[in-house]
């Protein structure tokens, strides 16, 4: 019985859907709109459509705009930057953009039916594309576009649409873009512009699956573009790459597994080439290893600052130049204790280590403050020395400040007439009567470890017996 009365029930909405319908194609044969429609640079005065002078203005913008060459991306940024915004005060994008420019609403003509429901029951509706009757009606209101400028715009967007992403201003595109096609899914490679640490940007294509949905949906190889340039270079004959050239004669680049390029001509031949990332070594020359260890050397440009301890990159040794170090230790009774040492090498700087809670003490003595406060520190300070106990805060105004330590040490590094000493004392303990009640107490531990008792005769040589053998 539900079954029935739901099928009865889905039979009267769909009867009742038909009639609208055809209601609605009367009025639309007689020119009469389907309802008052919200239109931007329109408003309802009684059964016509009057203009809205201030965003007739902004409609005539967008058209002038499009037609001198402005992408609909453009255009938005151009409305956002003059703070305007649409009726609802959302701001201006690609899609609101496309609707207005194609809105023939705007010529002061009307065409009924450009959407259909496609069913009543879903309520999903459809653009009409031919599949239905559309109707055109002329002269129902005010014009803010002449005709001759809105046709003029359509074909400008069928130019555009014909020459795919290059129609686009907007898109920083390359001889490259829409030709390199990755091996494994199938899609386009994009560019990527990256900013290495020394704030210079460089390119890099990257597979869109990759890029969007990362490498567990494609672990396809990405390609810096200098080497790509230089690869197609060589491909072509020619010196250095040139995009004239590349745009005539290649019609796609597949890229398969980590390092082979195909390269197939307009005219039907292929070229398969490899290529090796040689990116990092082009990248890390001498001078940008000075100036990452530059970097390196001052806390404030310290790339580890965030994840390493305070004084990292701040403490300098005053005998060597070279940033001290943090080393954890962990005391007898189980408590853990960090110290400070000179990087620098051994045989050529012996300057003194200190302790982390001896240099937060001397910071906080030397900013005069209740409590070691790193933000303080790094404000104020720009760096310190050590040597010969003692620590100068170079302040970033210019001053310095000096002040002594003196942590509690565990041994002194011994002289060399000190370890001579010992190694006399040593052997001279050693006697023969030592040496041999020693050979004696190893052997009782050798006959021990095989089981054996002890023999009179001292010989720790094993002894069997016939029945043993």
């Amino acid at each position: 019985m539900l079954t029935l009365l739901a099928s009865f029930a889905q039979e009267e909405i769909r009867s009742l859907s038909d009639n609208v319908k055809w209601g609605t194609i009367q009025r639309f044969k007689q020119g009469i709109p389907n309802g008052k429609f919200n239109i931007y640079g329109y408003k309802w005065v009684g059964d016509k459509l009057a203009v809205i002078p201030e965003e007739a203005k902004i409609v005539r913008f967008m058209y002038r705009e499009y037609m001198k060459g402005a992408s609909r991306i453009e255009i938005g940024r151009m409305l956002m930057e003059q703070g305007i915004y649409t009726r609802q005060g959302y701001q201006w994008v690609d899609s609101n953009v496309k609707v207005i420019l194609t809105n023939i609403t705007y010529t002061g003509n009307m065409l009924f039916q450009k959407e259909y429901c496609l069913d009543p029951i879903t309520k999903q509706r459809k653009k009409n594309r031919g599949e239905l009757p559309q109707y055109f009606v002329e002269n129902t209101h005010e014009a803010i576009i002449p005709m001759d400028e809105w046709q003029a715009v359509q074909e400008e967007f069928q130019r555009r649409r014909d020459l795919g992403p290059f129609g686009n201003k907007s898109l920083h595109l390359t001889a490259f873009s829409t030709k390199i096609t990755c091996g494994c899914c199938g899609k386009h490679y994009r560019r990527s512009g990256k900013r290495n640490t020394a704030g210079e940007v460089y390119y890099i294509w990257i597979c869109q699956t990759k890029s969007q949905k990362g490498i567990k949906a494609c672990d396809s190889k990405s390609i810096p573009e200098k080497m790509l340039q230089k690869v197609a270079a060589d491909v072509l004959g020619t010196a250095e790459f040139d995009e004239d050239i590349f745009s005539k004669l290649i019609k796609e680049i597949m890229v398969i597994g980590t390092d082979t390029l195909i390269f197939r001509f307009y005219d039907g031949h292929e070229q398969t080439t490899t290529w090796v990332s040689t990116a990092k070594a082009d990248w890390w020359t001498p001078e940008r290893k000075r100036l990452w260890g530059e970097r390196h050397k001052r806390k404030d440009t310290n790339p580890n600052k965030n994840t390493y301890y305070e004084f990292t990159g701040f403490i300098k040794c005053g005998q060597c130049g070279a940033n001290y170090r943090c080393q954890a230790n962990v005391r007898k009774d189980g408590t853990r204790t960090r110290s400070w040492y000179c990087t620098g090498p051994r045989s050529e700087c012996s300057n003194k280590g200190i302790r982390d809670e001896t240099m937060k003490a001397l910071v906080t003595e030397a900013l005069d403050l209740d409590a070691f406060d790193e933000s303080v520190m790094d404000a104020q300070i720009e760096y310190a020395t050590v040597i010969n106990n003692t620590v100068t805060f170079h302040f970033r105004d210019g001053h310095t400040v000096t002040r002594p330590y003196l942590d509690k040490r565990h041994g002194v590094k011994w002289t060399a007439e000190r370890r001579e000493r010992q190694v006399q004392s040593i052997r001279a303990s050693w006697t023969e009567e030592r040496r041999k009640r020693h050979g004696e107490i190893i052997r009782e531990i050798r006959r021990k470890k095989r089981g054996e008792s002890n023999d009179d005769t001292g010989n720790d040589n094993p002894v069997h017996s016939s029945t043993d053998q």
